[in-house]
């Protein structure tokens, strides 16, 4: 079991630059929710981190131009999907989901109650 954090951003280094002048001069027009609520301007924050780390499953963190590495064509970015197997993967929360948060606890508790109502079982 994986989740799966797809980005509503490029990667690369130049795309990165952009990104971040662009939370430092515009941040209310910065359109990655998912970037803005995990990330400060130098890194991912550290409760973010610290959440990360304490689940029992694996995360990995796509931008919209890697979505080939995945079977999965999701409807809008930014989004958190779950795979449980190789041809199992389903949206756990939507762009537009993601778009009503303004702080990180409400993405955590909001991973919290999906992954127990899945699994009561995993460790969150």
């Amino acid at each position: 079991m994986e989740l799966i954090f797809i980005y509503n951003a490029k990667s690369g280094a130049i795309n990165s630059l952009f990104d971040f002048s662009h939370k430092l001069i515009s941040p209310s027009t910065y359109v990655c929710s998912l970037c803005s609520i995990t990330y400060g301007n130098f890194g991912a924050k550290k409760q973010w981190q610290n959440f990360l780390n304490e689940l029992d499953i694996k995360s990995i963190f796509l931008y919209k131009n890697q979505l080939q590495k995945i079977n999965y064509k999701p409807n809008r970015v930014p989004c958190v999907l779950l795979k449980t197997n190789p041809k199992n993967i389903q949206e756990i929360i939507s762009a537009d989901e993601l778009n009503t948060f303004v702080e990180l606890t409400e993405l955590i508790n909001k991973l919290r109650l999906k992954l127990l109502s899945i699994n009561p079982k995993i460790n969150h």
